[in-house]
């Protein structure tokens, strides 16, 4: 729909990825870009500009930084260019190098972190620069339909399960919140918001959402635990959005329902 009085176009950058395709399926974005028609949207003028364009596949920005942040920079070469009323940048928790107990009011990490964080924290800044009082949404893991990787989607396909370290603390999301969530964040002038709820060992993850027992620790787990200073807005008060019960029963009905779930083999050392 058309954004605001100036009847401008709401755009989409990233229509065909994991979060740009769940968020066109609940806003009707007149205009929609990805890697092949992006320089379409050179000098755009725009009402709402919502940007789900970054690659999210954290192991290909990591094993080639230099080509993860040439696809960034190419991104924003474009962005400068383009006029919107309103501009949102889609993050993630990686912008902090260590998430432990980080909210909004920190910075992000441009030193000590991995590539793909490091990336990340510097289109934030620079979506920032280009778009003064830019949105800017940080997400923790996703799960929703279309879901194409991570520790949920490997126990629902039973795909190299023997790689997760059941030792990993992290956090979920529900991804068919992102459209409501991002409204009420605009509605309320919140121009940073990290999307958070209690992190969950894997361990107990798969006994909770996938009825099974696996013991699989290995060293450097993974430990995710981002907050947010408004979790108020959200009715909580423990700094997180959503309670992990919440978000479990969200992620036990997505995985029951999965059309391709698979049994699970486990290893035998589980």
């Amino acid at each position: 729909m058309k954004d605001g009085p100036s009847g401008l176009m709401d755009a989409l950058i990233g229509h065909t990825g994991f979060v740009g395709g769940t968020l066109s399926q609940a806003h009707a974005f007149e205009a929609c870009f990805n890697s092949r028609n992006i320089d379409a949207a050179r000098g755009g003028r725009f009402g709402l500009l919502v940007c789900a364009g970054v690659r999210a596949e954290k192991w290909i920005a990591n094993r080639d930084e230099a080509a993860d942040l040439r696809n960034i920079r190419a991104l924003l070469d474009v962005l400068t260019g383009v006029h919107a009323e309103r501009a949102v940048l889609i993050s993630t928790t990686d912008v902090y190098a260590d998430t432990r107990g980080r909210t909004e009011n920190d910075a992000v990490d441009l030193e000590g972190n991995h590539p793909y964080g490091r990336d990340r924290a510097i289109m934030e800044k620079e979506f920032q620069r280009i778009f003064p009082g830019a949105f800017v949404v940080r997400l923790p893991g996703l799960f929703g339909a279309g879901l194409k990787k991570n520790v949920v989607h490997d126990l629902i396909k039973d795909h190299e399960v023997y790689k997760i370290n059941t030792a990993g603390r992290h956090q979920y999301y529900d991804v068919g919140r992102l459209w409501d969530d991002l409204s009420r964040m605009m509605e309320r002038d919140i121009h940073v918001l990290n999307i958070c709820s209690p992190p969950i060992q894997v361990e107990d993850l798969c006994r909770e959402v996938f009825g099974v027992r696996y013991h699989h620790p290995a060293p450097n787990a993974a430990d995710y635990d981002m907050r947010t200073v408004h979790d108020a807005e959200w009715g909580r008060s423990d700094g997180y959005l959503y309670g992990l019960d919440e978000v479990l029963a969200a992620m036990k009905r997505f995985v029951d329902g999965h059309p391709d779930r698979r049994p699970l083999q486990l290893p035998a050392t589980s």
